[in-house]
């Protein structure tokens, strides 16, 4: 953890306000996306978020002052208060990704853009699909690896698993998407024809 994240957890510790609005700011955009990997309703996952920080706030003297990274605190404490959630209400899991990009200049540029990023839409529709058939597991290692950028002794702390059963399941998860994209392609070009 950095020396700033220190100060920031230390004062958040000890009821400084502007430190839980620090926080909040650093870190809530990153946790509603970590947390879209489990749920799609944007509404529950915004009040679990909210309770999340509230609970810390009202909790904030019981934590551990030696946190070693304020991100992956959050993201393992976020995932244990989903789970709970999910336990009581099974019907509500779902996954969600929605990230898209438009831009504009002259009509030349415009017109090739607009190629670009219809292409680039289409591959993401694609492999959202191909990602959407991964278990679960799977789907969570690539959002934290990709959509995070977490380290893997960081990832292997936000899943509760060892060093090289990331590696593995990076790995298969990976090798799966391959193999999932080629079959894809394939039955794309067939109903070209």
């Amino acid at each position: 953890m950095t020396d700033e994240d220190k100060v920031l957890w230390a004062a958040f510790r000890a009821g400084d306000n502007s430190a839980f609005e620090g926080l909040l700011r650093a870190y809530y955009k990153s946790l509603l996306e970590y947390g879209f990997r489990f749920i799609k309703d944007k509404d529950t996952l915004q009040d679990l978020v909210h309770d999340l920080f509230i609970n810390l706030w009202e909790r904030r003297i019981f934590l551990n002052p030696d946190v070693t990274s304020i991100k992956l605190y959050l993201f393992v404490s976020l995932k244990n208060q989903i789970f709970k959630y999910l336990q009581k209400n099974t019907h509500q899991e779902r996954f969600s990704d929605d990230w898209q990009e438009q831009e504009s200049d002259n009509d030349d540029f415009v017109e090739n853009r607009l190629i670009e990023q219809e292409i680039v839409l289409e591959n993401q529709s694609r492999l959202q699909l191909v990602i959407s058939r991964l278990p679960k597991r799977q789907q969570e290692i690539l959002h934290l690896k990709y959509y995070e950028a977490l380290t893997h002794e960081q990832i292997a702390e936000v899943m509760a698993i060892s060093q090289p059963a990331v590696r593995n399941l990076l790995s298969q998860s990976l090798k799966s998407i391959r193999e999932q994209w080629g079959l894809l392609l394939i039955v794309l070009l067939l109903f070209l024809r």
